[in-house]
């Protein structure tokens, strides 16, 4: 995945914070990095959305997205309904139902964040790869685990960072 791909993603990310505003930061990180880290799955997801021949059905949940939305659902368990708004939740809802309503939600997610190797005319543009993790790796930082003095001799202030430019 080309560089700008990956900072588009990155801007989209507001987005999903805005959308789920609800929704725990590791259940929002953990589909982001689910749906970078899987480019194989939704490289054959988009090639079954788009019909080569006459003979095929153009579908636009397929069963790759479905079986990715199975392990979410078995990953996240309950967690995965902060997906859904409240208006797709239902105590008569089917886990059928409840999958293909999660589904819908990541093929919208992956065009969101441009994840498809199709453009917007349906024509190949190249085959999705992987995100190097090397590009999205933290910043790491030594910090002391204490947020204020704590020895006998001082009052409990904040600890302070002096730098010098």
């Amino acid at each position: 995945m080309a560089f700008y791909q990956l900072s588009w993603i990155l801007v989209r990310i507001k987005l999903l914070f805005l959308t789920y505003l609800f929704m725990c930061l590791a259940t929002v990180l953990t589909v982001l990095f689910t749906m970078t880290s899987i480019p194989d799955l939704l490289n054959l997801h988009a090639h079954q959305q788009q019909q080569q021949f006459a003979e095929e059905q153009s579908q636009q949940i397929t069963g790759w997205l479905k079986t990715l939305t199975y392990a979410l659902k078995d990953k996240l368990g309950n967690a995965v309904n902060s997906l859904l708004q409240r208006s797709e939740q239902s105590s008569q809802s089917t886990h059928d139902q409840t999958i293909t309503a999660v589904a819908i939600k990541l093929n919208a997610l992956s065009k969101l964040l441009k994840l498809t190797p199709y453009d917007e005319d349906g024509t190949l543009v190249a085959q999705l790869k992987p995100v190097s993790e090397k590009s999205i790796e933290p910043v790491l930082l030594i910090c002391p685990i204490a947020m204020e003095c704590e020895t006998s001799t001082c009052n409990p202030q904040s600890l302070l960072q002096n730098t010098h430019c």
